[in-house]
């Protein structure tokens, strides 16, 4: 007899949504629906999302270009600060060698100067300028009677030898050229000429001048810099994203740079007009060019056609300090911008029509499979339970306990099955990889793979090692590597602070001898950061240094040459970027070189040598600004050898860096440091047993998002 307490089910029916009519019906009505909104809804923000990042894309490289130039013009301060305190030391100025290795002194290596030049109170004039070929030469310009000037030209040698090339006589009296004019009639203020066509070069630029004068009021000289403007078109041929032109011009709507296609066919003998432009680009630029903006303004693009097609184009104001205000465009055609949000557009609706048809079939194939799918599904479950125990072990390695997950993969704490040897293993998932499209997946794969070549292949007791790598029956991908004690440097400064110089040499020379080897196979590292240098215990011996994921490493090549790296990106840690990296120019070890010098900038004052709110500020400020004093940046007595080496790693051009890293730790090793900052076995022993008494193991792993993971198990 039946309970009466037992409640018995009763079958029912499914209802119509749940039955193959109702699913034939509404699945293509919800494909329908579904398909026409996501395409017109997809298309609509995605050109808004477009322009807007095109606007974006604009202002970002204006900034960027605007760094450049200012940078470029900025010279123009020290120049005439030399200079003027050169002049004003009252030198003897018939002494054509001295004045020769003066002015070098005081112009070369800046970019983008011309010419650098006096004009003392007895009419002589000492110059010195970079020709064409690349050559110095220095220029001694005598007023005679009549109006003519007798000019003797030089060329330089590199012990400061002066070559005379020419000797002539020209029409030519500074006092009457508008940049002497100007500075006298400023009375002592420096100024900024309009730009004019130099007398001896002919091309265009801006001069910088500046009378001398005595209380009186009396002009005892003047100094001046001239700007070749042909150097201020190289800061719009670096960078960009997408094609564009770029173009400067004044007030005036004088072009002082431009892509060579708007003048094309112009005439050279004097500046360029926006009434002189024959290319219809860039007619239509200026015919559609709204009230020009003031500093500090953001006016939005304005769109024009200039009968190839509707073009995208903004203003953005570029106010040099203490000079003139000039202003940046940029110009791109709007076909090239939305022109794959058209196409994508029209592939989607035609692929609307189809999934159409093709929810019609698959709601009939669903419902007859309905019961079937579900058979499948249980089964599913069963073999990924059985897929999740088998991947618990990787190879001859068990997986003990997950120490972090990232976007693109995971690292573990894992035991060897059969040796009493702890490890971490960095593992990209099968389900990372079928999540890409098919060429993100490749070069992921590309990636890791070169990782674990790279760091196989190097043996420095510095570089972290690597025990296996191979790919998993479940489509991972793994790498097993030695699991380690301790912490990176940024952990390290941001818990004890700034470090004893004894003990930042002591990491550097550890770090060079990690670089050195992989120079030497002709890799690049590329992201030497605090956080991919780790310190670490190695049985009893402390403070270890290890130079960690070599994902990004780059092999020495010509820039021709094509990488992993895909064209136009640059990859990197912007805060440890070198210029050349940040331009995306080739690279040597001497990159790797200025990222440690500015590894050691941060051991030293806890924070980096540059810093700014975004990227792009702080890129722009690895390009042009000057690295600032270590020894000010401290209240710390900085040995000046110290300083001297730092700074050597931190030059704007390679080749005032260091030879190499084992010349760098030469050098490091060849200091003598106050012995209040020295940094011995024993301290370092006292160090560990303090911050890190009990004997832990630690893991380190980069996890393809950029996340980090570093774990502590033991006592």
């Amino acid at each position: 007899m039946n309970d009466p307490h037992t409640l018995t089910p009763v079958a029912r029916k499914p209802g119509f949504l749940a039955s193959p009519l109702g699913l034939a019906v509404v699945l293509p009505l919800i494909i329908l629906l579904s398909g026409g909104g996501a395409v017109w809804i997809g298309h609509t923000i995605t050109s808004r999302g477009v322009l807007t990042q095109t606007e974006q894309a604009f202002t970002s490289r204006a900034a960027l270009f605007s760094d450049r130039v200012r940078g470029i013009l900025g010279h123009a301060d020290p120049v005439l600060d030399g200079a003027r305190a050169w002049l004003a030391s009252a030198p003897d100025l018939t002494d054509d060698r001295a004045a020769a290795r003066a002015l070098i002194g005081i112009a070369a290596g800046r970019e983008g100067l011309a010419q650098a030049y006096v004009i003392g109170a007895g009419t002589v004039y000492h110059g010195v300028r970079r020709d064409a070929d690349g050559q110095w030469r220095h220029v001694r310009t005598d007023q005679i009677p009549g109006g003519q000037a007798r000019r003797r030209t030089s060329l330089i040698g590199r012990d400061a030898s002066l070559t005379l090339e020419s000797d002539e006589r020209i029409d030519y009296d500074p006092r009457q050229r508008p940049f002497y004019r100007l500075a006298v009639a400023s009375g002592g203020m420096r100024v900024w000429t309009d730009p004019y066509r130099f007398f001896t070069s002919h091309l265009p630029g801006v001069t910088c001048a500046e009378a001398l004068t005595r209380a009186d009021g009396t002009v005892t000289g003047v100094v001046a810099a001239d700007f070749d403007l042909g150097s201020l078109s190289g800061a719009f041929t670096k960078g960009g994203g997408f094609v564009a032109d770029s173009l400067l011009f004044t007030n005036d709507r004088v072009l002082l740079a431009a892509p060579e296609a708007w003048f094309a066919g112009l005439p050279t003998e004097h500046l360029i007009q926006a009434s002189d432009l024959k290319l219809p680009l860039a007619k239509g630029f200026f015919a559609a060019l709204p009230t020009l903006p003031r500093p500090g303004d953001d006016q939005p693009s304005f769109y024009y056609d200039p009968g190839t097609g509707e073009q995208a184009a903004k203003v953005v104001v570029l106010a040099i300090p203490n000079g003139p205000t000039w202003y940046i465009g940029r110009v791109v055609a709007l076909d090239e911008v939305l022109g794959t949000v058209n196409h994508a557009r029209n592939m989607a609706s035609l692929a609307s029509g189809v999934l159409i048809l093709l929810g019609i079939g698959t709601a009939l194939w669903f419902a007859r499979h309905f019961a079937r799918s579900r058979a499948d599904a249980v089964a599913q479950r069963n073999r990924a339970k059985a897929a999740e125990a088998q991947v618990q072990e990787i190879g001859a390695y068990r997986l003990v306990k997950m120490l972090g997950k990232g976007g693109m993969g995971e690292v573990w704490l894992a035991e060897h099955r059969f040796l009493a040897r702890p490890a971490a293993i960095k593992r990209i998932t099968a389900e990372a990889l079928s999540g890409g499209d098919a060429a993100t997946t490749t070069e992921v794969r590309s990636r890791f793979s070169q990782e674990a070549r790279i760091t196989a292949a190097l043996r420095s007791r510095n570089t972290i090692e690597l025990y296996d790598y191979g790919v998993h029956a479940d489509g991972s991908f793994f790498y097993v590597m030695e699991l380690l004690d301790g912490m990176d440097l940024a952990a390290l400064v941001e818990r004890c602070g700034p470090l004893p110089l004894g003990r930042v040499v002591h990491l550097l020379v550890q770090a060079c001898g990690s670089l050195a080897e992989a120079h030497r196979h002709g890799l690049v590292h590329r992201d030497i950061k605090p956080e991919n240098l780790y310190i670490c215990r190695r049985a009893d011996e402390v403070d270890v240094l290890k130079v960690l994921d070599f994902g990004i490493v780059a092999v020495q090549r010509k820039p021709t040459d094509k990488g992993l790296t895909q064209a136009g990106m640059v990859q990197g840690t912007p805060s440890t970027m070198s210029p050349e990296q940040a331009m995306g120019e080739s690279l040597d070890g001497r990159s790797d070189l200025y990222s440690l010098g500015c590894v050691a900038w941060f051991l030293i004052t806890g924070k980096m040598p540059f810093a700014g709110s975004d990227p792009y500020t702080i890129l722009s400020a690895h390009i042009n600004s000057p690295v600032p004093s270590l020894s000010a940046a401290t209240t710390r007595g900085i040995p000046p050898a110290l300083e001297d080496i730092i700074a050597a790693c931190l030059a704007k051009e390679n080749d005032q860096r260091p030879a190499d890293a084992r010349a760098l730790a030469d050098a490091l090793r060849a200091l003598r440091l106050p012995p209040e900052e020295a940094w011995s076995e024993a301290q370092a022993a006292a160090w560990w047993s303090e911050q890190l008494p009990a004997q832990s193991t630690g893991a380190l792993g980069s996890l393809g998002d950029g996340t980090r993971a570093i774990a502590t198990i033991g006592a």
